[in-house]
Parts: structure tokens; sequence; C-alpha cells
């Protein structure tokens, strides 16, 4: 699975001030299942514990979906033949994309009481939505490019849609850019570069954008997400050696302007990258090893760092992957290895009791594991 694929980012968490430390903690796991597939992602989570995602249909084709109280739904995404839900507010307004491999299509797309609407993307073809807050911004990326098979990008911008008023956010001058988050505030992080070489995580506010730096100098930065705190997650790529070698990517956690390397499970020839951030300080993300091999990962907030995996009870039959995100209640969601197939999981901190939400009409509810 690439990391560029449809997207993107996650996280993992403690429950409250007053419960155990995060190393002494379990969780249980739920297994999101599919639309007839046989895989799936869970992307984003809210403070309600509801997940929305992308999940493999009986045809064959990644459909957006909502999972809520035990069970799964699909978007409405009449017209297209892919797509992806990626994040999802306490009002229970989602945003993503629809997407068409022919004739080659990518729409940024907002479902609200299960209806699509399409965002305004001003001139450009093709936009992904990657995250709105609960005031109802959204930002995201959008594109053009100079051939019809979309191989020449011309140019690729980060935007901010406000009240229905399409925003460009701007790169520095780079020439490209796209936004990963937005919080309460209105603050935006997301990157710029200028070629698949470079890349500098930024914060935009009130119009003005700021450079949050690297880890290493002469390495490059990308930014995935920010907490009410005004606190960035994301990761930092080193430069290169003597020998013009990359230098590892770590993830990374920026507050009051300075950036902190979050480290990786194995200090040796291994990487990380911090994908979400809740409003505790808690990360989730992933740390890769020599031969690609993922493992979810949490940082807490005095940046030590767990194998989600070693949080589960035994013999529960995962192994989880990627944590793409993490809300208020420390919850977390990604996508795991159950049973020979990847699906979308949901783990929940033991003794936290989610909120009852009642499924939409004619959704598939699947049992705990």
């Amino acid at each position: 699975m690439k990391r560029q694929s449809i997207l993107l980012l996650g996280i993992v968490a403690v429950l409250l001030a007053g419960t155990p430390a995060t190393g002494d903690m379990t969780y249980n796991v739920i297994d999101l299942g599919t639309l007839g597939g046989d895989s799936s992602m869970a992307l984003g989570i809210n403070n309600h514990g509801q997940v929305v995602g992308q999940a493999g249909t009986g045809s064959g084709e990644q459909q957006p979906f909502l999972w809520q109280s035990g069970a799964i739904s699909p978007l409405m995404n009449t017209g297209f033949n892919s797509g992806g839900a990626l994040s999802i507010n306490d009002e229970g307004v989602i945003v993503g994309v629809s997407a068409n491999s022919n004739p080659l299509a990518r729409v940024a797309s907002q479902w609200t009481g299960g209806a699509r609407s399409f965002l305004n993307i001003d001139s450009y073809q093709e936009g992904s939505a990657y995250k709105i807050n609960n005031n109802g911004s959204v930002v995201g990326e959008v594109k053009t490019y100079g051939d019809a098979k979309h191989t020449q990008l011309v140019s690729h911008q980060a935007f901010l849609v406000e009240n229905g008023t399409f925003t460009e956010l701007g790169d520095f001058g780079l020439g490209y850019s796209y936004a990963r988050s937005i919080n309460e505030s209105g603050q935006i992080v997301g990157t710029a570069y200028s070629s698949a070489e470079d890349g500098i995580a930024f914060l935009w506010e009130d119009a003005v954008m700021t450079d949050l730096g690297v880890l290493t100098e002469g390495g490059r930065s990308a930014a995935n997400d920010i907490n009410n705190k005004g606190q960035v997650v994301g990761h930092s790529q080193g430069g290169t050696d003597e020998y013009g070698n990359p230098g590892p990517t770590h993830g990374f956690r920026w507050m009051d302007g300075i950036m902190s390397d979050l480290g990786a499970l194995n200090v040796h020839n291994e990487m990380s990258y911090a994908d979400a951030i809740n409003d505790l300080g808690q990360v989730v993300g992933y740390s890769v090893g020599a031969g690609w091999n993922p493992k979810a990962v949490l940082w807490d907030d005095d940046g030590s760092i767990f194998n989600l995996n070693d949080c589960l009870p035994a013999q529960s039959g995962w192994n989880l992957i990627y944590a793409f995100d993490i809300n208020n209640n420390g919850q977390i969601v990604g996508c795991g290895n159950f049973a020979g197939e990847y699906h979308g999981f949901l783990m929940t901190p033991d003794g936290y009791a989610p909120p009852q939400v009642i499924p939409a009409p004619g959704a598939v509810v699947l049992g705990a594991i």
C-alpha cells in the first residue's frame, strides 16, 4: 500500500487525566468490515466515534463509507467508480473525494445528511478535500494538468473553502502546495514544494504562511495535522550524507516555534510518520523498519512511543499497520491485516463507553473482535 494512494494520516491515545499510563493501557479493537469486497481503510474519526474511510465493494471498486455504532454504510457516490471519505466533523458532515478512472476525474466532495455535493474549486480541473472543522471550513488540494492523461502537472495548490468561498493559500513562491488539516481556530497546515525532492511544512493563519522548518539542515518536511492548541505533527527527512544517501525520515511535533523529533520504534535504520494529533497531545502514525514492515504507533504527550500491537489482547489476530487518526477520547482508526485481508480498524481504550449513534437504514452491522 503506497502512502500517496489516496490519503493520508492518523493517531492514538489515552482517554482522560488520571487514567493509567499509556504503556499500561489496553484497547479493544473492532474490524470495520468492507462493502462486500476484501479491503478497507479507516481514515478519519470524530469525537462521537463515527468513522469514515474507503472500502472495497463486491465489484472491486473502492468507495467511501461511514461507520457508526457497529454498522458500515456506503456513502452516495453516483456517477463515480471510486472515492474516499477522509474527514468527519462533530456535526457528522463528511468530506473527501469522488473519482473516476475513465475519463480521469477527482472531485472534492462533501456529504451532509447522506446527500453529496461538490465543493467550489474555482477553475481547477480536480480537487481533494482532506479535512473539515466544526465550523464547516474545508481544506485540501486542487490541481490542473496539461494533458488528458493527467501526467503533466501544471498547478497544484492548497485551498480553503469557507462559507462557500474558495481561497488559494499560497506556496512560498515554490510553485506547488497542499493543505492537510484545519483546527477550530482556522489555523491550517500543509506542505509547499517545487519538486518531489523538496518540501516545506507550513502553518497558515490569517493569510500569513509560516515555514515550520526541518529536523535536520538540508532536509525537507511535511505537516499532516494540527490540534486546537496549535500543536502540529508531520514528518521530516534529514537531508543526505557525504555519499548522497538520504537521511532518515522521522515524525515530528511542532509547538511554539520548536520542531521536536518523535523518533521511531527502533533507533537503527527505522523511519516514522506522524499523521494525527488530538487535543491531549497524543500522536498516531506508523514506524517502518528495513524491508518496509510498518507498525501502527502511538506517541504519548511526553514523547514516549508505543507499538499499538502491544496494546491489544493476546491472540487478537490483528497486525496493525497504519494509524491514521485519533479523537479526543483516545479512539484510534487505521488499517491492518486481519484474517489475511487489509481492513479498517477502530481501537477504543478499555473502560470507555462510546456514545450510541443510530445506524443508517440498510447498514451492515458488524460485531466486535
